[in-house]
């Protein structure tokens, strides 16, 4: 009955996923940290390598998008946490509560249902007996 019951409530979302989903929000924060780095390193070296008459500033040209590509991947790794929170927290809290109302309502509904047959059995006793005190009545 529990199952029956248990797949009728709403989902909870799989902590294992949100999990996971944490995990890959936090790599890619990590990639592209990384490869922000590393764009702005290599492009900070051209001047190195190679120079052009009047483009002497041209090295600092990615200091602002590496800054902006620095401060989302903080975000997201911000929002990493949050989803390893919610996943530990949160959403483990509701799998239990949701247990257990599928429980509860398994319960309620076997009583119910006892309570039901119980009635019915009095009603057919009764039923009988208004029956045999006609005949009787009769006779």
């Amino acid at each position: 009955m529990v199952n029956l019951v248990s797949t009728a409530l709403p989902q909870v979302l799989d902590v294992g996923q949100i999990e996971q989903l944490a995990a890959q929000v936090a790599g890619a924060a990590r990639v592209m940290s990384t490869a922000s780095d590393d764009a702005l390193d290599r492009w900070s070296r051209l001047p190195e390598v190679f120079e052009v008459a009047g483009a002497e500033g041209a090295h600092l040209l990615l200091d602002q998008p590496n800054a902006a590509a620095q401060e989302f991947a903080t975000v997201l790794l911000a929002a990493s946490r949050l989803l390893d929170d919610y996943a530990m927290y949160v959403f483990a809290a509701l799998h239990l509560r949701r247990a257990s109302l599928a429980e509860r309502i398994a319960a309620v509904s076997a009583t119910t249902a006892r309570s039901t047959r119980s009635t019915l059995t009095s009603n057919a006793s009764v039923a009988i007996s208004r029956r045999q005190r006609r005949a009787w009545l009769a006779t």
